[in-house]
């Protein structure tokens, strides 16, 4: 399942091109995100840490259900930066 991830999170990178290549994962409760690096850090510097950075990014993407099988991408935006980005979220292991 894992191996299955990594390939599919590798075929979106190489499909979406450059502007997806250096991407963060971030864990929340429910499910693993994978977001652009630079977004997380321009997140860390707005909330002062990166735990309040990844919480409130985990936040934002908790208005999706948890996919069960696949991964999914969808748009946020994260408050109260007023950050809007491209997310893939991934199912819990």
């Amino acid at each position: 399942m894992i191996r299955s991830s990594i390939c599919s999170m590798i075929a979106i990178m190489v499909s979406c091109g450059p502007a997806l290549a250096d991407m963060d994962q971030v864990k929340c409760d429910k499910f693993i995100i994978s977001v652009d690096a630079d977004i997380v850090k321009m997140a860390e510097e707005k909330a002062g840490s990166l735990e309040q950075a990844e919480s409130n990014i985990c936040e934002a993407a908790g208005q999706f259900d948890v996919p069960t099988d696949e991964q999914e991408v969808h748009d946020i935006r994260i408050e109260p930066y007023g950050i809007s980005t491209t997310i893939i979220i991934f199912p819990p292991n």
